[in-house]
This record gives C-alpha cells, sequence and structure tokens, in this order.
C-alpha cells in the first residue's frame, strides 16, 4: 500500500463479516510507520465527507474546509495518508449524484501517490466499481467480497472458549453441523455458543445436540443480526424483489437463474430481467444466497430454518408488494 502502484481496496459484504475489523487491524498495522499513517473513519452516522476527513487529518477549522482545500493538505503531506472509509454505500450514492466529485479527488490523490483508499461497503459500493462505466471507482482498485470463515477457524472459535471453561461437546458432528448450519459466520457461531453457555445447568460440561438445537429454536432474527436480510438496498421496490426470490426457491435444495426468472415472470410478466440478475447479486454479496456452476443455493441453512415459519404470508404479502412496484 506504500508503492505508487494500484493500492487502494473495496471491501464488499454484508454486516458482521469483519470489514471493520480488517480496516482496525490495518490502522494498527501501521499505527508506527515512518511512511505512512492511517486515518480511521465511519460514515454509518455522518455524510459530510470532507468534515470527517479534515478532523482525523486534525485540520484548524475543519467544519469549515473546502474539497481543495484538503486536497492541498494532503498532497503536502510528509507521510503517505491511507483513508480506511468504513460504510461508504451514502457516500457513494450522493456522490453519484454529485458527478462523482469526491471519488474522482480519491482517484487524483491516488493517481499521484499521495495517498490510499480502503473503502468498505455494500451493494451501492459494488455496483459503482462493477456496473457504473462512468465511475471513477471503476478498476480504483482490487475488491474484494467477503465470505465466512475458514472450516479451521469455525471450529477453533467453538471449540477452544468453550474448552478454557471445561466445556466440551458430544462429538464432532455437533461442531460440524453448527457450523454448516450457520453458514461458517463467526458472528451467527458468537451468538449460538454465548447462549448455549447461559443456558447450561451449574454441573452440564458437555454440549448435546438437543442442547443445541433448543438453544437455536429461541434465538430470533433480532439476536441474530440477521432481520435486516431483506433490506440490502436503498431502494423499497429491490428489497421486495429480493425478499420475494428467496421466499419463492426456499424449499429448493438450488435453483437456476431461468428458474426464477420464469417464476417472477410468471406473478408479473413485465420484470426486468437486468433487475432480477442485480437482485440475485445482492443476495450473493449480502451471504443470502452462493452462487455454484450457475446454480444458487441458501447460504445460512439457519435464516432458511427461521424465514419458515409464516412463509407463506410473507411470500403473498411480497407478491402484492411487486404488482405494485416499478421493478
Amino acid at each position: 500500500m506504500l508503492s505508487q502502484n494500484n493500492s487502494n481496496y473495496l471491501l464488499v459484504g454484508a454486516r458482521q463479516l469483519g470489514k471493520t475489523a480488517i480496516l482496525q487491524a490495518l490502522e494498527r498495522r501501521y499505527a508506527n510507520d515512518e511512511k505512512a499513517e492511517c486515518f480511521y473513519v465511519t460514515f454509518q452516522a455522518q455524510s459530510n465527507l470532507v468534515k470527517a476527513l479534515a478532523r482525523v487529518l486534525k485540520m484548524t477549522n475543519p467544519e469549515n474546509i473546502s474539497l481543495d482545500e484538503l486536497v492541498e493538505h494532503i498532497s503536502h503531506r510528509e507521510k503517505k495518508a491511507i483513508f480506511l472509509l468504513d460504510e461508504m454505500d451514502k457516500i457513494v450514492e450522493e456522490d453519484t449524484k454529485n458527478d462523482h466529485l469526491f471519488t474522482s479527488t480519491f482517484r487524483k490523490l491516488s493517481q499521484e501517490g499521495k495517498a490510499s483508499f480502503v473503502l468498505t461497503g455494500f451493494s451501492t459500493l459494488y455496483f459503482a466499481v462493477t456496473l457504473e462505466q462512468n465511475s471513477p471507482l471503476l478498476n480504483f482498485g482490487k475488491i474484494i467480497v467477503l465470505e465466512g470463515l475458514e472450516q479451521e477457524a469455525c471450529r477453533e472459535l467453538m471449540v477452544e472458549p468453550m474448552k478454557s471453561l471445561g466445556i466440551t461437546y458430544e462429538s464432532d458432528e455437533v461442531v460440524e453441523r453448527l457450523i454448516e448450519r450457520c453458514g461458517r459466520r463467526a458472528n451467527l457461531l458468537a451468538i449460538t455458543c454465548s447462549e448455549i453457555i447461559q443456558s447450561l445447568d451449574e454441573n452440564e460440561r458437555v454440549i448435546t445436540q438437543n442442547i443445541v438445537d433448543s438453544v437455536v429454536q429461541k434465538i430470533d432474527l433480532d439476536r441474530y443480526k440477521l432481520s435486516t436480510w431483506g433490506r440490502i438496498s436503498s431502494n423499497v421496490d429491490l428489497n421486495v424483489l429480493d425478499r420475494l426470490i428467496v421466499y419463492l426457491m426456499i424449499k429448493k435444495e438450488s435453483f437456476s437463474l431461468e428458474k426464477i426468472v420464469n417464476e417472477l415472470e410468471a406473478i408479473k410478466p413485465t420484470i426486468k430481467i437486468e433487475n432480477i440478475n442485480q437482485s440475485l447479486k445482492r443476495l450473493v454479496i449480502g451471504y443470502v444466497l452462493v452462487k455454484q456452476e450457475e446454480r444458487y443455493q441458501q447460504r445460512i441453512p439457519l435464516l432458511k430454518e427461521k424465514l419458515m415459519s409464516g412463509l407463506e404470508v410473507q411470500k403473498k404479502g411480497a407478491i402484492k408488494e411487486l404488482l405494485r412496484s416499478e421493478v
């Protein structure tokens, strides 16, 4: 990242997959570097990029700094600036409406070797990088779509903390089954294990499959932080399409693009294929679906289990919304 070559990264993925943790690790990595200095900013609760950067750069009177003054400051720093910009979807969306002013500036600073950028976000960032032909983010940096943990890392996450408490699992199968059920998502495994510990009686030291099943059944989507799975896009109509695809295909082991197109066209003949393709991409980067050899599958069996309750009611509601939408 210290070279003047292409050294920008765009981390794309759903919430709770570790994007912020990666940025914080990078910040620690460069904490005492002689050639570069990291600046972490999250835009989850703020939207003024210039003011936010001026603050972390400790510029005088940051509330009244202009973009040109910010660029001038960055260009004359002794150390190269590495900006770790978290939750960038809203910024990118607004920047698109503003003739790409900020992202054009990022690109210029990067090309001149004055700064490097690591941006994190979700579908808005992803589509700006991959679909918008005029976006300065096109070929701006390496796109990394975040995945779940490796199998062995999942095992360690489940087994080692329990071992320190003197707790074991009745078999390796119990461990492997929960890893699969959680789709190798660290946060889902951690939440489940925490609830399991709290559910054990004082003298219980062996976790059985029955204990796991009982605990999982009691944890709702809010506790699992999965309740926003159907609100991936900032566009309400597109969210309806995302949800309906999942509801229509949830009972199938896998499905093809052709299958879901046929199902949706039977409901709404005027539906646009482009919107269906983008919806599937959103669901994949949102860790709801996984694509393998041109077929799609549910990514998190646990989510599938939770959605089966009240499925028909949810499906009918989504169909009505789709018919009223402009998708």
